[in-house]
């Protein structure tokens, strides 16, 4: 889960306009082609299953994509002599590190879904006041909140809003999906070594 929240930092960055959408394929490829100002939004489109969206020549995003920019990726590195885990290091460096899981907890059938739609409700009536031991900064509703739209609930655990919990029904098959995001600081003179253990400290942690 990493890469598509550092595209959220890098963006924001570098572009006066993009979008945060919530994880949906077909958001995905309807915001360039929606959006009013498409000129500044056809560059690239992505999300947590490797789904990517790049420029406007088709109206869905599929991991084919995402192969070939990596492919990309990994000849313009080879011919300065680095790889693509050394780049991913640095990107570490430079926007820290965060970590996600997912959990899925399936619900088939008719009575599956109602229970899910009472789940979400139920979130939605009455937050949890904290997730194990850390307490809820505060809540993002994608139905009431303004951006996207969605049937997606975040729980954020921090202030700045990097460590967080999303709860959303999937799109595509009967099951309640949980995304669990945890933020470390990176400093930038970190060594391989001491990362390497920083890396393996976040995935525990998660």
């Amino acid at each position: 889960g990493f890469y598509i929240i550092v595209l959220l930092e890098l963006f924001d960055q570098r572009f006066p306009k993009f979008f945060d959408a919530i994880t949906d394929s077909v958001l995905i490829r309807k915001i360039p082609l929606n959006c009013g100002f498409c000129s500044l939004l056809n560059v690239f489109g992505g999300e947590e299953s490797h789904g990517i969206l790049k420029g406007t020549y088709t109206r869905d995003k599929d991991a084919a994509v995402a192969v070939l920019l990596m492919a990309e990726l990994a000849s313009w590195l080879k011919d300065q002599g680095k790889t693509i885990p050394w780049q991913l290091n640095q990107l570490y460096r430079q926007y820290g590190m965060y970590w996600e899981t997912l959990q899925t907890i399936m619900y088939p059938g008719a009575a599956g879904n109602e229970t899910m739609l009472s789940i979400m409700k139920s979130l939605r009536l009455t937050p949890p006041a904290q997730v194990g031991d850390t307490p809820v900064v505060s809540m993002i509703d994608r139905l009431a909140a303004e951006g996207t739209k969605g049937d997606v609930i975040i729980l954020n655990l921090s202030e700045d809003k990097r460590t967080r919990v999303t709860i959303r029904p999937s799109g595509t098959e009967p099951k309640l999906k949980i995304y669990t995001q945890v933020y470390f600081p990176i400093a930038a003179d970190i060594s391989d070594e001491d990362l390497q253990q920083a890396k393996e400290k976040a995935a525990a942690y998660a």
